[in-house]
């Protein structure tokens, strides 16, 4: 009955009535998946329906529940080789080149970024980076630059968890984890060197691509796996540009105050390995002076926006982990919680958690 009555006719309902039939078939979907394996479904008729077609519309209801939909089934292959055909089957009109609008290539680059193919989510993590990478000098329009370098960083933190979970032992999983790190390292390190002119590039490298999945390795315990000699370099690059921005503060707003601020929180949570970073002149580089670039308010005053508050949070945090007594960490967590222009509740509630995690480690200190 299924591929009888629910199979044969979805490829021609998809296209005939789409607004109608993407949302009945996710409910059905999501009721049959229960049952029936669908990850033949998936592969022979969907992905290419949806990836081709109908993540090209014009109408962005259409746009969002075809992204829905696939993003859905992509959890549906059940081995690694499933996954990896349904990666380049979604990978392969953005590659291409078939998404010609801006619009069609953001929902492109959103969708990837929460596509996980359930056990088998580095196997498909690692076809989909390898196509992401292709398109990072392609964008220069920043929403664009924003969608691609966050589903970049979603699929670099899969990879070193798959690192981690394969081990060397298993020598398929471990080496196509690795070669994947070592082809996104090559490919930051070139992100990182790029001219002031494309700032907005460059921090979608900084904060996105390298910052979020490292932090978020760090959070999970993984510092073996990341702190390793493809992730290295790219820790001194960061460091060297807060340095760097450190002799002029003011004028390192386009170029270098968010990367310093990476730079900042990333070599001080990785401090435990002395080949990256020198914490105590790392934090008197911050502290040493009255003109810093973390807790100047004429520098911080300029960190409005999420990511550049969330960086600027995580900096003073691991300031204040690594022994940092300056009176100036209250002020800018006072300026975030309280005196930030056009506050949104997801940065007022990382204010909250920075002081929560710092009171953890010695509220006597904080208060």
């Amino acid at each position: 009955q299924f591929e009888t009555l629910f199979k044969a006719s979805i490829s021609k309902m998809l296209l005939r009535s789409p607004e109608a039939g993407l949302p009945t078939c996710l409910w059905m979907s999501e009721i049959l998946g229960k049952d029936v394996d669908l990850s033949s479904l998936y592969l022979e008729v969907f992905a290419d329906t949806l990836a081709s077609n109908l993540l090209k519309s014009s109408n962005a209801s259409v746009r969002q529940s075809a992204a829905d939909l696939l993003a859905f089934l992509a959890d549906t292959p059940r081995t690694n080789e499933d996954a990896v055909k349904a990666a380049e089957i979604i990978t392969k009109p953005l590659t291409l080149g078939r998404y010609t609008q801006l619009e069609q290539r953001i929902s492109a680059y959103r969708l990837l970024a929460g596509v996980k193919a359930g056990g088998s989510s580095w196997a498909s993590s690692v076809e989909i980076l390898a196509a992401l990478l292709k398109m990072t000098g392609k964008e220069t329009q920043e929403a664009a630059v924003g969608a691609l370098f966050a589903a970049i960083g979603s699929h670099v933190a899969v990879i070193i968890e798959g690192l981690r979970d394969n081990g060397e032992e298993s020598a398929d999983g471990y080496e196509q984890c690795k070669g994947a790190l070592k082809q996104f390292s090559e490919a930051a390190a070139k992100g990182l060197a790029l001219p002031e002119r494309s700032a907005v590039v460059r921090h979608g490298w900084a904060a996105d691509a390298i910052g979020e999945p490292l932090w978020k390795a760090a959070n999970n315990g993984l510092r073996a796996t990341w702190a390793t000699e493809l992730i290295h370099p790219l820790l001194k690059a960061l460091v060297a540009t807060a340095e760097k921005a450190t002799a002029s503060p003011l004028i390192a707003g386009s170029s270098g105050t968010l990367e310093a601020h990476v730079g900042f929180a990333l070599a001080l949570r990785s401090a435990s390995d002395s080949s990256v970073v020198d914490v105590e002149k790392l934090v008197s580089l911050v502290t040493g002076t009255e003109k810093s670039l973390v807790l100047w308010d004429k520098v911080y005053h300029k960190c409005t926006g999420l990511r550049e508050c969330m960086w600027l949070l995580r900096a003073v945090q691991m300031l204040f982990a690594r022994g940092c007594d300056d009176a100036r960490l209250a002020k800018v967590l006072i300026w975030v919680l309280c005196k930030l222009p056009d506050p949104s509740l997801t940065v007022s509630q990382a204010g909250l958690s920075a002081v929560e995690w710092m009171s953890t480690i010695s509220a006597q200190r904080l208060w």
